[in-house]
């Protein structure tokens, strides 16, 4: 469970660092356009006033774009409507022609019937004129009055029947290819010759008639002709059947992903002995059964429709009042945030998660240490009652006896607790937070956290030229972490509540349930980090429990606070607790303090200060 929240935090992070480069990458192409724009503005010139241009003209309001596509597209529907018109039927207004004939009606102008008017015959009779354009006369050709019918359209049209073929039914899984009804008797003798057995899971509870992925590849092999008893090639088989015909399903796992392991385990579908059926059903799904041949106008009116009603919503959908839609790099500024949200989230449900299963396993650790305590001490009160009543009876075996009575007494139960556990260990409790890294901003965490880039940029130097404390407080980059700070002031006011130095001292070394810890650390991680901590947090939990606080956050450092090539050193210079150390040796004195400076001169700023400020507190 915890690798999978692990690896769902890689991707989220991935997706979160990807999106917000994106973003950066729009806006910098934005701000880039906008200059350009604001550079090509100041050097253009504004048009010139029709009216300076043509004094006598009359200006009319022109048709915008909107509405010159709303009379195109009436146009076009009036042609579709009526698509055997006569010959001598007038066509539809051109859409110039009509925008300027609303206009004419809108100013109240009056159309002239000719170019320079009308030439009257001396018998009163009219004749038509040529209309003239600026001097020069214009034929005008009548019509014929024949009424035309319509064109005949070619009868030897090409055939526009589709045949359909028909589905095939074979099965190609891997290099085999077997009709359908084969391939599902092939894997009803699979079920019949596998040994199918019951597997139980976790939580899960149990599933009948399963089988491993390598005994079916392995039964593929050597039961089917095909696959040339090649074992890449049965795996291929039992993929394709598994992944791409959904014969078989697997146990315990998302997915339905097959491998051929000992581990995976699968199940038989009911359709897996019925393939041909749902091949079947599948072609009549995906192909229309009837066969029809369109009549070419009705296919011509059917798409002109179409296309129609197709510019008609995206005019109205253009013209439509709306909200406004937001430019490419606003939308990828919001995906960004989006995704830094979920990761921000995973992270912190991870965390979660891993503080929960180390509270199992020391609660589970701790138990077994007291009934395995329980169970030694129990054996030696049984030895020795066993021991009094032998020495209580009178027998020549009393050599023996006391030498059994040593041994009796030389059985401590802590002592072999002790070397069994030192025999299985493993070690040290070191916890590994996942804290959340992000690019913009600093983390949110006060746990886990690496003190040299918490500090800035001058707790990465190494400390080479301070010589006194007054030094190292001139030359501090920042205040400490509020997370200590915060812990220490607490515990020196709890001190005051104590009754002796030696309840105090009790405080830092009382074995406190890591449950109370995680639950003052949760309580002090939700406190937004650039925030102080509020006092109320701390005092409402015992001094152990604080104290374990800073343990605790010590230990998820990272990365430690003498760094990791200084840790070993730390290890050598200080001996173990209960080895012998000779107190009269002066020299052995002066070569600590030595190495000991050695050690601290490679630390950083940060990490002086938080350990002056811990040896500090623990010496007063």
């Amino acid at each position: 469970m915890t690798d999978m929240l692990r690896r769902s935090i890689g991707k989220f992070r991935e997706s979160y660092v990807s999106k917000t480069r994106k973003a950066d990458e729009l806006e910098d192409d934005a701000n880039f356009i906008a200059r350009d724009n604001v550079s090509d503005a100041g050097s253009e010139k504004s048009p010139e006033d029709p009216e300076k241009l043509h004094p006598h003209a009359t200006i009319r309001r022109t048709p915008s774009t909107a509405e010159r596509l709303h009379a195109r597209l009436k146009a076009v529907a009036d042609r579709a409507r009526s698509p055997l018109r006569h010959p001598h039927m007038p066509e539809p207004k051109d859409t110039m022609e009509m925008f300027a004939e609303q206009n004419r009606q809108m100013h109240g102008e009056k159309e002239s019937a000719g170019g320079a008017g009308d030439d009257a015959k001396s018998d009163g009779t009219a004749t038509p004129t040529a209309t003239l354009d600026k001097g020069k006369g214009k034929e005008i050709v009548s019509e014929s009055p024949t009424i035309l019918s319509p064109a005949q359209r070619n009868a030897n049209l090409p055939d526009l029947s589709v045949t359909i073929p028909k589905p095939s039914t074979d099965i190609k899984f891997g290099e085999a290819s077997l009709p359908a009804s084969e391939v599902s008797a092939l894997l009803f003798r699979a079920q019949q010759e596998i040994g199918v057995r019951t597997v139980k899971f976790t939580l899960l509870g149990e599933y009948e008639h399963c089988f491993t992925g390598e005994e079916f590849v392995v039964w593929l092999k050597m039961n089917v002709k095909e696959l040339q008893g090649i074992l890449d090639f049965a795996e291929e088989a039992a993929v394709a059947l598994t992944e791409e015909y959904g014969a078989l399903r697997r146990i315990g796992e998302l997915g339905n992903k097959f491998e051929n392991s000992p581990t995976a385990f699968y199940q038989f579908r009911p359709k897996a002995f019925n393939l041909k059926s749902v091949l079947q059903k599948a072609s009549q799904d995906s192909v229309p059964t009837d066969t029809v041949t369109p009549s070419p106008i009705s296919a011509s009116i059917k798409r002109s429709n179409t296309m129609v009603n197709y510019l008609v919503k995206a005019v109205q959908s253009a013209t439509a009042p709306g909200p406004p839609e937001d430019p490419p790099h606003v939308k990828a500024r919001n995906a960004a945030r989006a995704a830094d949200v979920e990761y921000r989230k995973a992270v912190r449900q991870l965390d979660e998660h891993r503080c929960r299963v180390e509270e199992r396993i020391d609660d589970t650790l701790k138990a077994l240490q007291r009934w395995e305590m329980d169970r030694l001490k129990a054996v030696q009160t049984v030895l020795q009652q066993y021991q009094e009543i032998v020495a209580s009876l009178h027998n020549p075996i009393s050599a023996s006896d006391e030498r059994a009575s040593l041994l009796t007494m030389s059985f401590i139960p802590e002592n072999d607790l002790k070397a069994l556990i030192e025999g299985y260990r493993t070690g040290p409790f070191r916890p590994d937070p996942k804290i959340y890294e992000s690019i913009t901003h600093e983390t949110d965490s006060s746990f886990g956290i690496d003190l040299r880039k918490w500090a800035g940029e001058g707790a990465f130097g190494p400390m080479r030229s301070i010589d006194s404390m007054d030094q190292l407080n001139a030359t501090a980059p920042r205040d400490l972490p509020p997370v200590l700070t915060g812990a220490l002031q607490a515990l020196r006011r709890a001190y005051g509540k104590l009754p002796s130095d030696e309840e105090r001292r009790k405080s830092w070394i009382y074995e406190v349930p890591l449950v109370a810890v995680h639950q003052l650390r949760s309580s002090v991680n939700s406190v937004p980090f650039d925030m102080p901590i509020d006092d109320a947090i701390f005092d409402n939990h015992d001094p152990p429990v604080i104290a374990s606080l800073v343990k605790l956050w010590l230990l998820e450092l990272n990365p430690p606070i003498t760094l990791w090539d200084g840790w070993e050193d730390v290890k050598k210079l200080y001996p173990a607790v209960g080895a012998d150390v000779d107190d009269g040796a002066e020299d052995r004195d002066q070569h600590f303090e030595e190495e000991l400076k050695n050690i601290l001169i490679k630390l950083p700023i940060v990490g002086l200060k938080v350990l002056d400020l811990l040896v500090s507190h623990l010496k007063e």
